[in-house]
């Protein structure tokens, strides 16, 4: 491993560190990302049907005496081109398959819910010609071994090829209880175990004038979990009027 190569696992690595928070939005590195949440009309926020166990479990209460379950399939897909330094870069990014399911007991005044399901999937691929990221490792990293950020210098880094793909999956499960002291007030309660997966996958090379050419592979894969809690309250004060509250801690 040369020095340009070990510097550039080091650079790559920060930027995307610095760069994390943006990563999995819409940028020079991502396509927007997506979630079941986010995709939803704002008003399932006020649910009383299956799908408040997803958005509004207190909700669930109005429902009538029973066993409930809800399947769900979520897909999409995502084209973007981004001018970045007078190139225009193409990605796309899609998911197929992004279940969820739900299982609802209603037993008046209680109602018992189960939840899993994806919280947000993220990712990019098929970024042509190059990925920015990369160029932007390889040239900071160049900068600090000559010294130079001078343009005419830093243009004399060939990219053979740059692929690089982020992905990014978290989701969990969530389970709890919802409770009607009154026909017109519902409050609910429950804990969330939540997962993430992060993977990132790096094939490139670089040649500077006659040095030996720079080959970066990385494939990395890191994973999380942690626990949460959900919290609401329904006002239901007119059979057409419902009103919302809903709490989901982070994990």
């Amino acid at each position: 491993m040369n020095r340009l190569e070990s510097g550039m696992n080091k650079c790559l690595i920060i930027i995307l560190l610095l760069t994390s928070p943006v990563a999995f939005a819409s940028d020079i590195g991502n396509n927007n990302s997506f979630s079941p949440d986010y995709l939803r009309t704002l008003s399932r926020s006020a649910s009383t049907e299956t799908d408040a166990a997803f958005y509004n479990p207190a909700g669930l209460t109005f429902l009538s005496d029973g066993l409930y379950i809800q399947l769900n399939n979520q897909m999409w897909d995502v084209l973007v081109d981004v001018d970045w330094r007078d190139q225009v870069y193409k990605s796309r990014a899609g998911v197929i398959l992004a279940p969820s399911a739900a299982v609802v007991y209603a037993m008046q005044p209680f109602s018992f819910f189960l939840t899993y399901g994806p919280k947000a999937v993220n990712g990019s691929a098929d970024v042509e010609p190059t990925h920015p990221y990369l160029t932007q490792a390889a040239e900071q990293q160049l900068i600090d071994i000559i010294g130079s950020d001078d343009p005419d210098t830093l243009a004399l880094l060939e990219t053979k090829r740059a692929d690089l793909e982020l992905a990014y999956l978290s989701g969990g499960i969530t389970t709890g209880v919802s409770y009607a002291p009154f026909d017109f007030l519902a409050i609910s309660a429950g804990f969330a175990f939540s997962f993430l997966q992060a993977t990132m996958d790096v094939d490139a090379e670089y040649q500077f004038l006659s040095t030996d050419p720079t080959v970066l592979r990385i494939d990395a894969v890191g994973t999380g979990s942690g626990i949460g809690f959900q919290a609401g309250i329904h006002l239901s004060p007119t059979k057409d009027i419902d009103f919302a509250v809903n709490y989901f801690s982070a994990t």
